[in-house]
């Protein structure tokens, strides 16, 4: 699950005329495979997109795709969490690794966490492609939150730290 307010901001910019800008650029196909000519070009101030903010008159309603290229550089160094909600499909690629596919025709939620190093550069690109239906693109990152350890998680964790100190003092004492 992503945090409850996770698509109300979005700190990535991309770069026009050698200066930043906050949000995205996209280059829209098409077609469903980004391939051929691009057919428009849009910039996005954030990526809390649904249906009327991907529909343009070049463009099909359906079976159409789209990349969106940003940048994204943390204040600080961490765990980072990136996620997605989509309807259709969608590929997250970070410095060009991929780190999520999901290319197929579904409505999904997914994250992907990372270590980042703070004030350096990543290249973001999400390829996104709306199929039949409903059409949204959802995306953003922020430092991930900690995980807090529940009573349970505590206490099962103790008794095997316990186990293991038992287990350490009985080898100990029987190597003299």
């Amino acid at each position: 699950k992503l945090p409850v307010d996770f698509f109300e901001s979005f700190d990535f910019y991309y770069y026009k005329d050698g200066k930043k800008e906050k949000g995205a650029i996209a280059d829209f196909y098409s077609n469903t495979k980004l391939e051929g000519n691009k057919i428009l070009s849009s910039t996005y101030k954030n990526m809390n997109l649904q249906a009327d903010a991907m529909f343009f008159d070049q463009l099909p309603k359906y079976n159409f795709s789209a990349k969106f290229t940003c940048y994204y550089q943390p204040k600080k160094s961490g765990k980072y969490l990136f996620g997605i909600d989509g309807d259709d499909g969608y590929r997250l690629y970070i410095d060009g690794k991929l780190v999520i596919d999901l290319w197929k025709d579904q409505d999904a939620i997914s994250k992907y966490e990372c270590y980042l190093k703070g004030d350096k550069e990543y290249k973001v690109e999400l390829e996104y492609y709306q199929g039949s239906g409903r059409a949204l693109l959802q995306f953003s990152a922020s430092l991930a939150p900690e995980k807090q350890l529940t009573p349970a998680v505590y206490h099962k964790q103790a008794i095997e730290l316990a186990k293991k100190s038992v287990f350490e003092f009985a080898k100990i004492s029987l190597n003299p």
